[in-house]
Order: structure tokens, then sequence, then C-alpha cells
């Protein structure tokens, strides 16, 4: 499309229809665009907006309520539909779609199929007539919304009706919105982000089905599509999604009634509520006089921790070594606009060959990197506080690289805590950033395909747990092309060891459940690998928990940086290394003790370290190990099954490195019961 603020119609989408009788028609159209738009010099401001806009033509006649507008702040690809209903007369009508730019940012607004996977664009307008049952309204006058975190009625959109049947009926609505910030009107400048959202009331009870939110972001007019559906079954007259209630008739009737009656929240509300009962006896008229009861019900509407919703926009392009700043990164969640929340949200962002910067850290706590130039980062905070962090991220590439290399991706994960029900949910989402290489001098590299061994990873039970009790880990890699894989094969596991996928091929992601102790010693030693790239940042994460479905877990994290230099000599990044004094184990003090355990053993010796990682093995059993003084430490012997009855005990400071075996001797049998 080229003409500028010129009304004309869009290809391919007008519609002849003739009408046997008069009609109620209902034209609906949906149109998916994108834009190219003019590339500016870094620091300068595009000084406006570029709109695109849509309306329906019916005989001639433009229809204000079927207009709808997009702009240049919508992703590459965005759909713009309207919906328009008319009362038109019997015979021949034509139907046309019309559209309009403004702005000289977009160079051309296009609908074409070769964006993107080559299904992102395309066109359609229908006209269908409707004879009964529509009920419908579509104002024209301005409204405006000046309150913050209040739901009020947007004016003239309300429809009343009586069934007098039961039917399905459908509830859709469409509001085109402009979003006018303050900065905007007085030309100061903002990294805050406001938000707007509607929802479908029927029968004073909102429906989070329908809901839709939009964003405007910074100092910039924006424009923006709220619209939502819910299908539902209603029955004629009263009595159905009520907040009062009043009816009459006998007792047996009256009862029958009630024991029907439900009760519905309103949408993401929660807390206490008051069901009142009241009852009139009108008595024999004449007779006797009516009498009253009443009574009422506390309900307790529990918090349910909704799953944030991550917005992130599309592809990144841009050149090799040059830095860009990333817009539209949001987490949105229902569960703060309500209070006592407590919501607390826990932001992780990472990338392969390069470092981010966060646009500020002000409110948050960092509890990996600095905010600053990290290859990872992880904070916490409130949603405002979180939102305002991620406002603008600076992604700077590793010198000379560029996608031909391999992918690079900046990967966002979201954790909300909800302290209330001690509930986690999270999402994740990524962004692929496309670096255009440059004319690089050539290089000479080695073969990058090739393997590492992650030896050392130890899980120790909790208090009072035992190397029985089922564990559930789950172990998966950043990147996609990061694959993993156990030095143990899997053949050699126990009965009692399940392991997803089955074989012993490398996967970026392996599932693991059995008895605390075997998985333990299994995963002491991970093997890594990554094609076609070796070389670059990655990140192994563990996530262990008691029960199968997850919902007590532990997170972990094993961060790899491997590089190369101009001698050829490839490093991964730096690992703290302790030497420690050498000690020497001499005796215990206890050489027996019963099966079902707890023999508190005393080890002496010289020079032992006082550090946590101190345990005691009995055979293949783990058991912490306390420090008492350079010449003792002490550990609880485990309980054991009636088929053990001498082991080894051993003590070590690494897992890798034990002391001379000391023979302890279990006595009696061992009974459940």
């Amino acid at each position: 499309m080229s003409p500028t603020d010129v009304w004309v119609d869009v290809p391919d989408t007008s519609v002849v229809v003739d009408l046997p009788n008069e009609a109620v028609v209902m034209i609906s159209y949906d149109v998916s665009v994108s834009h190219i738009t003019e590339l500016e010099p870094e620091g300068v401001r595009v000084a406006e907006v570029s709109e695109l806009s849509f309306r329906v033509v019916v005989d001639g006649s433009p229809y204000r309520q079927s207009a709808t507008t997009v702009d240049d702040c919508e992703p590459l690809v965005a759909v713009a539909s309207g919906y328009l209903v008319l009362e038109i007369t019997r015979g021949p009508h034509n139907v046309r779609l019309q559209w309009r730019k403004r702005g000289t940012h977009v160079v051309k607004w296009a609908v074409a199929s070769d964006v993107l996977d080559g299904f992102a664009g395309g066109r359609n307008m229908i006209v269908s007539a409707q004879h009964r049952f529509i009920w419908h309204t579509q104002p024209i006058n301005a409204v405006s919304l000046l309150s913050v975190d209040k739901w009020e009625a947007v004016p003239g959109m309300v429809v009343r009706f009586r069934l007098l049947e039961a039917a399905t009926v459908r509830f859709f609505y469409q509001l085109p919105m402009c979003m006018l910030t303050a900065c905007c009107m007085f030309g100061a400048d903002a990294a805050a982000y406001d938000e707007i959202e509607t929802v479908l009331e029927v029968n004073g009870l909102r429906y989070r089905e329908t809901g839709s939110y939009g964003i405007v972001e910074g100092a910039k007019k924006s424009t923006v599509q709220l619209q939502g559906s819910v299908i539902m079954n209603l029955v004629p007259g009263n009595g159905d999604r009520n907040d009062f209630l009043l009816f009459s008739g006998t007792l047996s009737s009256v009862n029958a009634f009630l024991a029907q009656v439900w009760y519905r929240s309103y949408l993401n509300w929660y807390g206490d509520d008051e069901l009142r009962l009241k009852v009139a006896d009108q008595g024999v008229t004449g007779f006797t006089a009516a009498t009253t009861d009443e009574i009422s019900v506390t309900i307790h509407i529990a918090s349910v921790n909704d799953v944030p919703q991550l917005l992130v926009p599309t592809t990144q392009f841009f050149l090799e070594d040059q830095q860009i700043s990333i817009f539209g990164v949001r987490v949105h969640d229902v569960d703060p606009g309500f209070p006592y929340s407590n919501s607390t949200f826990e932001i992780q962002l990472y990338v392969l060959s390069g470092v981010i910067t966060l646009f500020t850290t002000a409110g948050v706590d960092v509890i990996e990197g600095d905010g600053v130039s990290d290859q990872i980062v992880r904070f916490r905070g409130g949603l405002r506080a979180v939102n305002a962090a991620i406002f603008e991220l600076k992604y700077q590439p590793d010198t000379n690289f560029n996608s031909q290399q391999h992918v690079e991706q900046l990967g966002i994960r979201v954790h909300d805590f909800n302290y209330l029900d001690g509930t986690v949910t999270e999402a994740f989402k990524s962004i692929l950033l496309e670096i255009q290489s440059r004319d690089d001098p050539v290089l000479m590299v080695p073969l990058e395909l090739s393997t590492i061994t992650i030896r050392g990873y130890a899980i120790q039970s909790s208090a009072g747990a035992t190397g029985a009790a089922m564990l559930f880990a789950r172990l998966f890699t950043m990147t996609p092309f990061g694959q993993i894989q156990f030095s143990r094969l899997s053949n050699t596991f126990s009965s009692s060891v399940s392991k997803l996928p089955e074989g012993d091929e490398p996967s970026s992601w392996i599932e693991l459940s059995g008895p605390t102790e075997e998985v333990g010693a299994i995963v002491k030693s991970i093997v890594f690998s990554r094609a076609p790239t070796f070389y670059g940042y990655e990140v192994l994460f563990v996530r262990l928990s008691p029960l199968p479905d997850f919902s007590i877990v532990e997170d972990s994290s094993v961060q790899l940086g491997l590089h190369g230099n101009r001698s050829n000599n490839f490093f991964s990044n730096p690992i703290p290394y302790l030497y420690e004094t050498s000690w020497t184990a001499k005796s215990i003090s206890q050489l027996e003790g019963p099966r079902s355990g707890g023999t508190q053993v005393v080890v002496q010796g010289e020079e032992f370290p006082n550090d946590v990682a101190l345990e005691c093995l009995f055979g293949e059993a783990a058991s912490p190990a306390r420090f008492l003084s350079p010449t003792s430490v002490m550990c609880q012997a485990p309980m054991v099954d009636n088929e053990t009855s001498q082991v080894p005990l051993k003590l070590t400071t690494n897992g890798q490195e034990f002391s001379q075996p000391f023979l302890f001797t279990y006595r009696g049998k061992f009974s459940a019961g």
C-alpha cells in the first residue's frame, strides 16, 4: 500500500450480496498485515507513529463502527479485525473493505504470504445474514478511562435481552483503543508502562476467559485491540447467574430450589464472601402473622497462583559486533492486582555468545550476575520492579560472532512465588537473535564437535530422609543443541530406577526417578556435548523433587563457558580449586551397631578440616559428618537391611578421596514395624 492519508480498497476483499428479504447482516473481517520501516541512526527518536486504519463500506457509505487501527509499535505481523452489524433492505448490495495509512516512518504496509513461515499473510471478509437472536451495540461516540486499578463499565457497551427458550449464546466484543500517556502529552520521557484490561460481565459475573489486555510502553501513543468471546448455555427467565435471588413457593419446592443454588466468585477474585439467606413465612392469610428468619454463610475463596504471562517481541535482526536494545519484554500476572497477594517474581535471562544488561536494578534483588554485561542474570522483585528492569535489554554479541556460527537466542524464564498458598508457577519464552555476518578475515579453527564430563555433582538427603526415599530429577540444557547423557549405561541401573528418554543416546533433557541414593550415584558423572559448535556458553539445569508432579522443587544449575584463543589452546571458564591440608583418620569409637541405624560413631585422626562437605560412607550409603575438632568428627550409622552384616566405613571431604577403611559390624535384625 503506497498512498498516504487516502482511503483505498483492500484488494480482493469486496463482496456482492443479494438479499431476498430485509435482514440483519453481520460483517466481519481479518487482515494479517506486516510493515517495513525506515532505518534510523542509533540514538535518533522517531518523531511520529505510523498507523494503518481499516473500515467497511456498504453501498458506498463508510461506517465508523467497523473501524480499527494498527501502528508500527506492533510486532512484524499484526492482525487487524473488525465487525459491523446493519439492518439492510432486500436486493443487491456491495460490501468493500478499505484501508488508509498515516505517517512516514513505515515505508510500506503489505499483506504478504512470504513473511515468516509463509502462513503469516492473509485476509478475509465475511457477510452473513442473521434473522433472529442477534443483539448488539456499536456506539461511535468517544469515551475515555482515567481511573486506575478500578473496573468500570464501558459507556454504551451494554446489551440487555431475554430468552424465551434455552439457547447456546456466543458473546463477543471488540474495542479498538487509542492509549495516550501523560509523557506523550507533556513531552517527558518515561520508561514505565501502562496496561488496560477488559472483560465481559454477564448477569453480574465476570468471566476470565473473555479477558483481554493491552500495554503502552514509554513516551509514545499506541493503538490497542481489545477483544474476547465466550460461548454459554443460557436458560430463559431469572435465577441464573444473579447476585440477588427472590423466589417463593411451597416448602418442598423452595428446598428443592435451594439444593441447586451454586456460587461463583468474580474473575480472579479471592477472599471472604458472605451468602445471606432470609426466609419469610407468610402464614395463613387473615389468620396468622408472617414470621421471618435470617442466616449468613461465610464463603472463603482461596488464592490460586495463576501462571504468569510472558510477552516477548519477534526475532531481532542486527549486524555483527553491534549492540542492540530489545524492547517489548513484559511479565503480566493477574494476582498482584488484588490486596495481600504477596507475589514475588524471579526472572532469569541468558544468552549464549554475548552479554546482556538490564535497564535498571532499582527495586530488585540480583541473585546471579550484577545486571551489567552478564551472560546469565537472575533477580527477584515485585511485578512493577521486574518489568522496569527488563523495560530495555541491551545485548552485545561476542567479538566477530554471527548466527552462521550457531543459533543465538535470549532465553527468559519467570517464576511466580505466591506466598499465600506456597505455590510456584513459571513461564518460559525465547527471542531469536539473528546476527548478520561481516567480511571478517579467514581463521583456521579446529573441529569443534567434542564432549566434556562433569563429575562431582552430589545429592544430599534432607534431615530425616533415607537413601531409600524416592527422588525425581529433571536435567535439561539451556540450548536445544546442548546434549547430555550419563556416564553409566542405563542397563546397569537397578529395576527401581526409571529413565526418560529410554536408552543411552544424548538428549537435551533427561528425567530420572528412583531411590535417592541410586539417583545420586548416577548423576555424579554427566557427559555433555554440543554440535555444530562446542565453544560458547551453556547452562545445565538440575531440578529435584520428592514428588512425581514436581510441586515441591529445588533448582540448581551448572554453568559452562568454553572459549578459544589465538594459540589454539582452549579452556573452560575458571572453576575455583581448593587446596587443603592433608588429614588422616586413625580410628573409630564404635565398631558395631544395630541394623536400625542411629549409632553415633566418632572418627579420630589429625588435621580434619572444618568443612560442610565432610561425609562418612558406610559401604555405599553416605552419612553427613559433623566437625567436632581438628582431631575428631562424628557421624551416624544409616539403617540397613537384614542382608548386610559388615561394611567398610570411610571418611571423605570431596566425595572422591577417602580415608583408610574401618570395619563396622551391624548386629540384630531390622524390623520395619
